[in-house]
């Protein structure tokens, strides 16, 4: 199965958490109170998470910083969860990315990535 951003593909499929939250407003009612209304959600964020191994790790780890470094919006999928696919992928935003050097682990750079979907 394949995971994909933009031009890179994961060696090890990353952990993928979805995250969508609703837009509420708070009206306050005559004589006290307050209610909640739904007035939308926002936009769908993607966190992957997941670890680069072996002698190409830094230069994938460089890879998927140029990514966010262009700042265009790129295209992704994951089939494993079906959310896309290589004919027609969603396009997501890089909003975050961090690296992590383990102690201990010199062959290993773990991730975190958080995308936000097109709207």
């Amino acid at each position: 199965m394949t995971v994909k951003l933009g031009g890179y593909v994961f060696a090890a499929e990353p952990e993928i958490v979805f995250d969508l939250e609703a837009d509420l407003a708070e009206r306050q009612r005559y004589g006290g109170g307050a209610t909640l209304s739904y007035v939308g959600h926002g936009s769908l964020r993607i966190t992957l998470t997941g670890r680069l191994t072996g002698p190409n790790r830094y230069s994938d780890r460089d890879t998927l910083l140029g990514l966010l470094k262009s700042g265009a919006k790129q295209e992704f999928y994951a089939d494993t969860i079906g959310y896309g696919s290589e004919a027609s992928p969603k396009h997501v935003w890089i909003e975050s990315l961090s690296f992590t050097h383990i102690a201990g682990k010199p062959n290993q750079v773990a991730y975190r990535i958080v995308l936000r979907e097109e709207t």
